[in-house]
């Protein structure tokens, strides 16, 4: 029996399924399975327009963000921007930790004690490890301060400048711990402490601050803080004792020289010579 000729359709069939270079295997699937790279192809120009949506909706929502924090900040009126900062707060996104903090300060400002209290404790217990965690701190000594609690007031500027050592508010804060520890009558510690903030801090406003005040706790106080001797005055006495010291073998060695004149008086007459006979 005859071998069956192949056909043209047989011979493109056989064609297309002997294996080829892997370019050409991805070519005759594409061909095979066009639906399939087609849906992929339409998923993938979905997901980079839904991803350019989200990042256009994303810009704009940062836009009308950073407007209306800079509506807030611009509010002259304390009470008003208070209002502001607080209602954008919650959505304040990367600039929350910030935004309470200001809104505790313009409470200050407002005249707004407890509530300025509130806001520094939030950012403290919120954002304890943001940049104005420090400052928060220093907020409640300065409200502290100012209601007349001033060991409260020592022990919150003393915490400022423990925890917060790499910060340069701490540079400033021994001349606040010494100001807290004079007002409660620890005036060896507040001396210290001064010097410490001159040491610190050299050649700075609040170091001069700190000079005054040691200078003025001294003059007032000279009991505690006897005038210092310079080094002329301290080699003066010993300059006036050293002829003193002198004078005194010289008026000792006085009489050893007359005693010897002493014998001279007392000795007996000589015997007279004999009478010439």
């Amino acid at each position: 029996m005859a071998r069956p000729r192949k056909t043209q359709a047989a011979e493109h069939e056989e064609l297309i399924h002997t294996p080829k270079s892997e370019w050409e295997k991805l070519l005759i699937h594409v061909i095979e399975n066009p639906w399939m790279y087609a849906g992929g192809a339409v998923f993938v120009v979905l997901c980079v327009v839904a991803g350019l949506a989200v990042r256009a909706t994303s810009s704009a929502a940062a836009e009308k963000t950073d407007s209306a924090y800079a509506a807030a900040l611009t509010e002259e009126d304390p009470a008003k921007r208070l209002e502001q900062l607080e209602a954008f707060a919650p959505e304040a996104g990367r600039w929350t930790a910030e935004a309470v903090y200001l809104a505790a300060e313009t409470a200050v400002e407002a005249g707004q004690p407890d509530k300025a209290r509130e806001l520094f404790e939030r950012v403290g217990k919120e954002f304890g490890k943001s940049p104005y965690a420090g400052r928060a701190l220093d907020g409640l000594a300065f409200l502290a301060e100012g209601g007349g609690d001033y060991q409260k007031a020592l022990e919150l500027y003393q915490r400022v400048a423990n925890e917060f050592p790499g910060e340069f508010l701490a540079r400033r804060k021994p001349y606040d711990i010494g100001r807290m520890q004079e007002k409660l009558g620890m005036l060896k510690e507040a001396a210290e402490s001064y010097e410490q903030q001159q040491n610190a801090f050299p050649d700075s406003i609040v170091a001069g601050k700190a000079d005054q005040a040691l200078a003025a706790l001294k003059t007032a106080n000279p009991d505690l803080f006897p005038p210092e001797q310079t080094a002329a005055e301290a080699a003066a006495p010993a300059e006036t004792a050293a002829p003193a010291e002198a004078a005194a073998p010289a008026e000792a060695a006085a009489p050893a020289a007359e005693a010897p004149a002493a014998p001279a008086e007392t000795a007996p007459p000589a015997a007279e010579a004999p009478a010439a006979q």
